[in-house]
């Protein structure tokens, strides 16, 4: 267990997002994002789409859903659609590792492309 441990913070600094896309519509958003895996399994990760609270509110934390095809390897797409009751671009993506014994830092996707 040490040793995973140990392997997954080396690899930890290898996730990066890649393009971001959004689709919105009067029903709501839709946003796929690529994550460049370079080797960590898509269940060693959590992928979140986040948003501030509104007044004084919680944050907003929904996991996306990895698309059918993705498998371990170099990259995966990650999906998720949301109500359109706030702004697109008041979201981020954020990539989180799930290995016990990691803290649970994250990468922030830029700017949206909306």
């Amino acid at each position: 267990m040490a040793r995973s441990r140990r392997a997954a913070g080396r690899k930890w600094a290898s996730p990066r997002l890649g393009d971001l896309r959004v689709h919105s519509g009067p029903l709501g958003h839709g946003f796929e994002v690529d994550v460049l895996m370079d080797g960590l399994a898509p269940e060693g990760v959590l992928i979140v789409l986040f948003a501030e609270g509104l007044d004084g509110g919680a944050p907003v934390r929904l996991g996306m859903a990895p698309a059918a095809d993705c498998g371990e390897g170099r990259s995966a797409r990650y999906r998720l659609s949301v109500a359109a009751v706030r702004p697109s671009a008041d979201y981020t993506v954020r990539v989180m590792s799930r290995a016990p014994g990691t803290s649970l830092a994250h990468l922030q996707a830029g700017a949206l492309d909306v």
